[in-house]
């Protein structure tokens, strides 16, 4: 059996073909792919502590809640990454269930890690700002009870920070409270 080279450059196409058949995620950056790194159990408990209350609060109304493994669209077949919670109230997100991503979040939610906590900061962050239907962009701290809000005000973003586990989260416009102890439930500290 002769080993392939690695390609270095993927279409869109090529680029879905390759997470179908090898069961992987990638990041996907102007033709460039880049594996997703495993992550730990704290990491994977406050995700999903955070979509399980999403998904049961958003029960009854028209919106979705996907975790790690759907894709966000940044730029159409251009720039594509998997945020850890992505909550779209969008039909177009919404409407075809065979859809491998997502176009119009309202919520975002990144848990950080030593990894990639920098790039959620900044990089990430800056493009994720940039998404018209986007409301409000959440960074949980795994290591303390932290978690920084930005909301979006019209033309502006609105920076708040939550650090007791008593503490609600007020997303109003979203019809939501998010109660600290719920995103850090079985979580010690």
């Amino acid at each position: 059996m002769q080993l392939q080279e690695k390609k270095q450059h993927y279409t869109f196409t090529e680029y879905e073909t390759l997470e179908q058949e090898t069961g992987e995620r990638f990041l996907y950056y102007h033709g460039e792919v880049f594996a997703m790194a495993g992550t730990t159990l704290r990491h994977n408990k406050i995700v999903r502590n955070l979509w399980s209350y999403l998904q049961e609060i958003l029960a009854e109304q028209k919106c979705e809640v996907f975790s790690e493994n759907v894709k966000l669209e940044l730029a159409p077949n251009a720039y594509y990454v998997y945020p850890d919670i992505l909550l779209t109230c969008h039909s177009e997100d919404i409407s075809d269930d065979e859809q491998t991503f997502i176009k119009y979040p309202s919520l975002i939610a990144e848990v950080l890690s030593e990894s990639t906590q920098s790039y959620d900061m900044q990089d990430k962050k800056a493009w994720y700002f940039k998404i018209p239907t986007l409301q409000y962009y959440l960074l949980i701290f795994p290591k303390k009870p932290r978690v920084e809000v930005f909301e979006r005000n019209g033309d502006f973003w609105i920076f708040r920070f939550f650090e007791n586990l008593t503490d609600n989260i007020n997303l109003e416009k979203l019809n939501l409270k998010l109660p600290l102890n719920v995103i850090y439930k079985g979580i010690n500290f």
